[in-house]
């Protein structure tokens, strides 16, 4: 049986860490969310740009039109 891992992460942070990822997404031109995304990937070792799946892709789209 298939996994289904989350698609999303909900990540609190404090104000400092904030602040720091605000300016740095600034500086470097971006959306914070695209930005602390990069940076997340390549924490953990994964190239920091990656295939998205479009969302009428996903499982739980397929079951939206099931009646």
């Amino acid at each position: 049986m298939a996994v289904a891992y989350p698609r999303q992460l909900y990540l609190r942070v404090d104000k400092p860490l904030l602040a720091a990822l605000t300016k740095a997404a600034d500086d470097a031109g971006e959306n914070i969310s695209a930005f602390a995304r990069k940076r997340l990937r390549e924490a953990v070792g994964l190239p920091p740009e990656a295939p998205m799946i479009s969302a009428d892709r996903s499982p739980r789209s397929d079951r939206r039109g099931a009646a």
